[in-house]
């Protein structure tokens, strides 16, 4: 496939929208992004990181009572503009803290929460359930009493770590006391135990109701 020198350029100036998005990536959970989501929210990304250098120059240049305009937008008009590389290396700069930024937008579900609070919608915006109720913020949610029937063993621990994915459903505990489920003797402690809990159930305890008993929907 032979690169034009056009996608060459195309190529140049999106790689702030591409770092960005990498480092969505690697900080969020989410589905695996099909080739024209890529596409799309590469050059999303990148328009937002030049638009951020835009703002924040003219802001500062301000002060000499200059304008600063984007070479980024003459580059992409015209095909024999040349590129300005410290514009690209400063927008390349700011694509770390934008990528940061959306990530904690994603993982803290602002849009879900204001779509929420203005009544627009009623999905939480996890990808399971199980996802939901881990990350729920009440008083007590760490604290969990798992029960494995199949084994006919309880566990009770602070939950540490966790994982609901399609595949694997697992939870690492700390301070871990193991009983026996029918019995409710005390077998053993020890001081971390990670399990598989596709086939147990997990219980919340001390989990405060959040106020609100509505009916909420997935992503």
């Amino acid at each position: 496939m032979e690169i034009t020198e056009f996608t060459f350029r195309l190529l140049l100036l999106f790689v702030p929208g591409l770092l960005s998005l990498l480092i969505v990536d690697k900080l969020t959970n989410h589905k695996t992004y099909k080739p024209h989501e890529v596409f799309i929210y590469t050059l999303l990304l990148g328009f937002i990181d030049y638009m951020a250098l835009y703002a924040i120059l003219n802001v500062l240049l301000v002060f000499w009572s200059e304008y600063h305009d984007l070479y980024f937008l003459q580059s992409l008009k015209d095909t024999k503009a040349n590129l300005n590389f410290s514009e690209l290396f400063f927008a390349t700069l700011l694509a770390f803290p934008l990528g940061i930024f959306v990530s904690a937008a994603i993982n803290r579900k602002w849009l879900f929460r204001l779509a929420y609070f203005l009544k627009v919608s009623r999905k939480f915006g996890y990808m399971a359930v199980g996802d939901y109720v881990m990350y729920l913020e009440a008083e007590g949610i760490e604290w969990v009493v798992v029960r494995d029937i199949s084994k006919d063993l309880m566990y009770q621990g602070w939950a540490e770590a966790f994982s609901d994915s399609s595949e694997k459903k697992e939870i690492f505990l700390r301070d871990v006391i193991v009983y026996g489920e029918s019995s409710g003797n005390k077998l053993y402690e020890v001081p971390g135990l990670y399990l598989n809990i596709s086939d147990a159930t997990v219980e919340f305890v001390g989990l405060k109701p959040t106020g609100d008993k509505k009916k909420q929907e997935g992503v």
